[in-house]
């Protein structure tokens, strides 16, 4: 599960609606302080509540309990396992090139590919334009590609490309 969502959670008896002593908690195992979810639907058989990315004074990221409890004396609890959200980012964000044509073909430049959450995360890219060349199309972040340079064919001018995620030379 990954921290910063809704959680589901399926069974019986919940009641057919949240009643004004009912509440869904999430706890650190062992804890006796509770964070109270808000509940965006409940129902009989399932409830659905948010389980914030913080809670005060604590990053929710690892073993917790939730308790969903339907009165001071009739609750139940589950321990789930949460993560941080994975982003992946590039940087530099932009690049720039300078070529003089019939002039040498400028270096190769390094893109470092990242993960804010650590660990491993895939991650593909391709050039949407036939003048740059990038290397590798794929790999696991945290990792490093590169973008040349292929100016054969291209005349005098600016050339812009986009090198972000969601467009440009990043799929």
């Amino acid at each position: 599960m990954q921290s910063g969502g809704t959680i589901r959670i399926n069974g019986s008896g919940f009641g057919s609606q949240e009643c004004s002593s009912c509440q869904v908690l999430a706890a650190i195992p062992g804890s006796s302080v509770g964070y109270v979810l808000q509940a965006s639907s409940w129902s009989n058989q399932a409830i659905s509540a948010f389980l914030l990315a913080t809670l005060p004074g604590i990053t929710v990221s690892g073993l917790f309990t939730i308790y969903v409890q339907l009165s001071s004396s009739a609750f139940d609890a589950i321990n789930i396992m949460t993560a941080v959200a994975f982003t992946i980012a590039a940087s530099p964000a932009s690049l720039q090139f300078a070529h003089t044509i019939g002039g040498a073909v400028p270096t190769a430049q390094a893109i470092q590919i990242s993960n804010s959450a650590g660990g491993a995360l895939g991650w593909s890219a391709t050039s949407t334009v036939s003048w740059l060349i990038v290397t590798p199309s794929s790999g696991t972040a945290p990792s490093t590609l590169t973008i040349q340079l292929s100016p054969s064919g291209l005349i005098a001018g600016t050339y812009t490309g986009d090198p972000g995620f969601g467009g440009g030379f990043f799929k």
